[in-house]
Formats: structure tokens, sequence, C-alpha cells
């Protein structure tokens, strides 16, 4: 039977005749509607309806649902918020007694599921009126809901959202029972998850999108039915993408019996996946044998990842079926000219050197890209959210950026590269006319000059002068190779000059040994570096979601070292010989402190 309602003292509280009509149109709307926000939008409310009777019904249907609340907090939400803290609908706790009561009676009134349903949970989660009762009754509501919600002969997208709101609706139910304790609903609610998945499975044709939405509520609420692996098993039958069999896979892993079955399947889903690349194009060949390999390594399955590493090797960047996009920036010949007359109008070769790491390097200020960058994602939020992975200049995967942190680090360095674009061929320029207008310079004044800072050892300001100088005589590959080298020398030298550590103590079997570019950076901004050209330095040289050009380079991935490269090697090396201002870490300071190396 169900609850007697709560008798209201409200003298503006509707009759049981007038309630009756009330409740009359609500279950009238929610004839045919997948959930509440649809019944919302079938009743129009006067302005003066809203203050009344029908409007304190219609906000029970107003409020959201925590699908996936813990025990103690509150399984319904609110739309929205307001910075004074208010509300809307209000907590529970704070609904007015005269609308609980009216959503009491109600619930006693009500015949559809979804109004039942609503109606009964409220007074439940409220602690109104008979609270049992209302468990039970909203759990079986809840039941009937599901089956109204079966797959019909609508189209896949509403199906799509009625199999979701029939889970949400098993797995109310499910919950219900636990939190009141009735043993015989949730046995009811476990029946009902699995005559369902059978029942979207056994339709004609099959529908395995309701399917795995059922399927993942049963395993979910952990049942037991037997059905479930047989139904799984049917599942991975299903001809769908890969994204669908990963889907299936885990699940049956989640339900495996032991350590063997459950390695049986890891092996599988890397398999799947490898089955999946052969079938794909060049482009999405490769992201499939990535995944596999990440699946590979995650599961241990060694053999496996050994053999899609070879694959991976295999993989050339001219089979990727990569498209290049030109895009031709116009810049004023007049104004570039004028611009690099200011280099040349110096006094000496030593003040136009000077000049190029006295300002901003080619990658920008990075205040100005950190705005760029967000300006991008507003611009394309969609696109802003999706996984990016990057192509090494060998055709492998070198780097995906999932999380939102390597998201916003990506968008910041492709602004970076875009300014590299255009300002890295004017510093190209400007040393081309240095060397034009001033060699031969002597090796032992460049040596001086580049040597003069302390950090600065006399084996690398040599070094680096020969480079200068074989750039000057247009021999542009040997001035990169020479100089690359002293560029994490000169970053190492630094953090040693300031008496920061750079060198990491042997641990276990690893040996001891100087950090690398990518570490020390941070540290050498610590020590003084410009922010500015720290970015240049990591964003060019050392981050793999950057131009990693000192990785490449020394690794033998660049075939053709051209004189942009080199140049941007000499800029480097320039602005760490000549405008780096230390600041050394004093040993009682909180930032000495620090662990700099990770």
């Amino acid at each position: 039977m169900p609850p007697e309602p709560t008798q209201s003292s409200d003298p503006s509280a509707p009759s049981d005749e007038e309630l009756k009509e009330l409740v009359d149109r609500l279950d009238a709307a929610a004839v045919g509607v997948k959930d509440t926000y649809g019944l919302v939008a079938r009743i129009d409310l006067a302005d003066e309806d809203r203050q009344g009777s029908m409007g304190a019904l219609l906000m029970a249907f107003q409020y959201g649902q925590a699908c996936d609340s813990k025990p103690g907090e509150t399984y319904f939400t609110k739309v929205f918020g307001c910075e004074d803290g208010s509300q809307y609908p209000p907590e529970l706790s704070a609904v007015p007694d005269e609308v609980a009561a009216l959503w009491d009676r109600g619930s006693a009134i009500a015949s559809a599921p979804l109004v039942k349903a609503r109606f009964h949970d409220l007074c439940f989660e409220g602690r109104w009126g008979r609270v049992g009762d209302h468990a039970r009754l909203a759990g079986e509501a809840y039941l009937e809901l599901a089956d109204e919600l079966a797959p019909d002969q609508t189209s896949d997208q509403r199906q799509a959202v009625r199999a979701l709101r029939q889970r949400e609706a098993l797995r109310r139910a499910r919950s219900l029972a636990r939190l009141s304790g009735q043993a015989d609903l949730g046995q009811r609610a476990a029946d009902a998850t699995v005559h369902a998945l059978r029942n979207a499975l056994n339709a004609e044709p099959p529908d395995p999108g309701p399917a795995i939405v059922l399927v993942e509520a049963a395993i979910e609420e952990r049942l037991d039915a037997p059905e479930i692996d047989e139904l799984l098993t049917r599942l991975r039958g299903e001809n769908r993408d890969i994204f669908f069999t990963e889907r299936v896979i885990r699940f049956q892993m989640g339900r495996a019996a032991d350590d063997q079955a459950r390695e049986k399947l890891q092996r599988e889903l890397v398999e799947a996946w490898m089955e999946e690349a052969e079938r794909s194009n060049p482009v999405h060949r490769s992201w499939n044998l990535t995944t596999a390999a990440a699946r590979a390594r995650d599961f241990g399955v060694n053999d496996l990842l050994a053999q899609l590493t070879v694959q991976l090797q295999e993989t050339k960047l001219e089979d990727q079926g990569l498209v290049e996009h030109k895009v031709t920036v116009p810049i004023d010949a007049i104004e570039a000219e004028a611009y690099v007359q200011v280099f040349l109008d110096q006094p000496s070769w030593r003040e136009a050197l000077l000049l190029l790491v006295a300002n901003a390097p080619p990658t920008g200020r990075l205040e100005r890209n950190r705005v760029n960058a967000e300006e991008m994602v507003r611009i394309a939020p969609f696109a802003a959210t999706l996984p990016a992975t990057l192509l090494g200049a060998d055709g492998l995967p070198r780097f995906t950026a999932a999380t939102d942190e390597d998201k916003a680090e990506l968008h910041l360095i492709r602004c970076e590269l875009s300014q590299l674009q255009v300002l890295g061929s004017f510093v190209t320029e400007i040393l081309d006319r240095i060397g034009v207008k001033w060699a031969p310079i002597p090796t032992d004044d460049l040596t001086a000059f580049l040597g003069e800072a302390a950090h600065v050892a006399p084996p690398v300001a040599a070094t680096l002068a020969r480079a200068f100088n074989r750039y000057f005589q247009g021999d542009v590959e040997a001035a990169g190779y020479v100089a690359a080298p002293q560029i994490e020398r000169l970053v190492r030298d630094i953090v040693l000059a300031v008496n920061e550590p750079a060198y990491r103590l042997q641990r276990g079997k690893t040996p001891g040994q100087y950090a690398g570019l990518g570490a020390l950076l941070p540290v050498l901004q610590r020590a003084g570096g410009n922010e500015d050209w720290i970015r240049f330095l990591q964003t060019v040289f050392a981050a793999t979601a950057g131009m990693n050009f000192r990785n490449d380079l020394l690794h033998g991935f660049v075939d053709e070292l051209h004189a942009g490269h080199a140049a941007l090697v000499l800029l480097a090396a320039l602005y760490l010989t000549k405008g780096v201002s230390l600041e050394a870490v004093a040993p009682d300071d909180p930032e000495s402190s620090e662990e700099p190396l990770p």
C-alpha cells in the first residue's frame, strides 16, 4: 500500500481534487518523454502559476541527479548556484514544509512511473512521510520506468539516450534497495537489469549500443548472474569499432575468474589493436600500433611489445600520409630591411651580436604567448580538448598531449613556434649580414668576447668562436654541429657556478650522471635566467613537444642542417655567454632547499 500522505495545515494548499488535477497534468506530460527535462519542457506555466502549487510541484522535476553520489551525499543536485550561496532548486533541507507536504501528497496520486519515481525519491531523500515506504515505491516506479525506456523504433541517437536513462533508473532502484535494506527490491532490480540486457541483444537487428550501457550497469552493481559473461561474449562478436571492442574486453577483464584468464584477455586486447592497425590507413596505423604498444607495456605482454616496437621502427615519415600546409606571411620589405639595418649600424660586430640578445628571443615574450594560447582555445574550444600526437623526425609518435596540463603546454609551444617561423628568419639574415660586413673576425677576438663571463670556460669560448667563423664562412652545417653540444655545457656550468645541484648521485643500479638539459633549464631560471629566453631554450632545444632540436641533431635525426638551424644554435650560445646575469642563491634561502632535478 502507498504511504499515507502528510496532511497539510497550510490554508493555501490545494484540496485533494485540485491536487489530483495538477498531478494528472504531470502524468500526461510524462507520457513518451525520456527524463524529467522532457517533462518540464511540456509544462507551460504562466508567471502567477509559478508561485502557486503547480510551480511547487514542477520544482520537484528540476533537480539534477548525481549518478555517482557516495553514501551520505544527496542524490539530487542543483541546476545552478549564485555567488551569494543560494541555489535553484534549493537543497532538500531548505525546501519549505508546505512544498515537501505537497510532494508527499502528490506521490500517492501520481500514476506515471517518471512522476511517481521522482516524488517518492525526493520524499525518501528529504525524510518526509513514511521514508521506508517511499524508498520501496520509488524503486518500484524506477523499475516501471526502465520497462518504458526499453528499446523501441526511435532513431539511434534517441536509442542511446533512452539506454542511458534506463541504466540510471535500474541503478537508482538498486541503490534505493541498498539504502533502505530491501533485499527483495534489490533482487528485482538485478533481474530487471539482466533482462533488459538480454532484450537489447535479442532485438532484431541486435543493438549492442544499449547493451554495452546495461552491461556497464550490471558490472558496476557486481551482479553475479552468469548470463552476463555469456552476453559479454556475444558483444565481443559484434563488428563494431576498436573502442567498443576494448570496452567489452575490459569488462571481461573485470569479471575474470583468475589471473590466467585476465592475462589471456589482456593479450587479446593488444592483438585487437594490432589487427585494427593492419586494417587502417597509414596515419591511423601508426597511432593504433602505438596504442597497442602502450597496452602491451601496461600489461607486461613483452613478446608483443617487442614485435610492435619493430613494426613502429619500420614506419617511415613519408608513409604517414601527412599533408603539408604552407601559409605565407607578408612582411614589408622596407620595414624588414630597416630592422636589420639597426644591427648593421652598430659600431662593431661586438655591439651587433650583443643587440641580438638584448631584446626578446625569436619565440617571443612568454606572457604574450600565454595570452595568444588562451585566445586559440577560445577560438577553437572543441579542438583544444582533443588529444594531439606529435611525430618525431623519424616518423614515430613522440608526444601525446592528453592531460589538460599537456594540452596547455602544447598550445603555448605552438604559439612560440609560430613566432619563431617568422622571427627566426631575421636571426639568420642578421648573422649573415654581420658576417658579410665584418668578416673575417679574428678567432682570438671572438674567443675573448665570448669568454668574458666567469662561467664560460676557455675551451668552450674557443669552440664557439670557431663555430661563429664557420658560419660566417658559409659552412653552416659545421657551425651547428660544433656549437650544439656546448649549449648544454654552458647551462650546466652556469648551474654549477651558482652552487645549484646539477649532478644526480647513483641510485641503485642507475649510475651517477649530470642532469639533462630539460632538467637544468628550470634551475637556470632560478639562477637569474630571463624567462623569455629560458622558454626559447626549452622550446627549441629540449621540449619533447617543441623542436627538441638538440636531441634530434645529436642523435642523427636531422638529415640536413640548414642556416636557420645553425643560427638558432649560435643565438642560444650567444645568450648563454653574454646574456645571462647570474644570481647565486644564498645557502639559507628557502629556494635553495628545493629539489631542482626531477
